[in-house]
């Protein structure tokens, strides 16, 4: 598996993601999975402040060659995959 794609950049970032979702719901934040997608798209709210590190964390981590767009389609569909198994 290559690292350098939306499947490879997955695998790597949904544990974080579900770590995330996860201490959220133990945190019962109201609509866990919006606050996700919200933090991903850069949401600054205070009440998810605990929480923003993850996507910066990702981002520093995994962003090289210019595949921003590949890890933000790969974070989508971490997002997605975690949802799935709450909802």
């Amino acid at each position: 598996m290559t690292y350098n794609s939306v499947e490879g950049l997955e695998v790597l970032v949904l544990p974080q993601i579900a770590a995330t979702l996860n201490a959220m719901m133990r945190e019962g934040v109201v609509d866990p999975v919006n606050a996700l997608r919200r933090l991903q798209g850069g949401s600054d709210e205070p009440t998810l402040r605990p929480y923003s590190a993850t996507f910066r964390t990702l981002r520093g981590l995994y962003v090289f060659d210019g595949n921003e767009q590949i890890l933000e389609q790969a974070m989508r569909q971490a997002v997605d995959l975690a949802a799935s198994v709450v909802i």
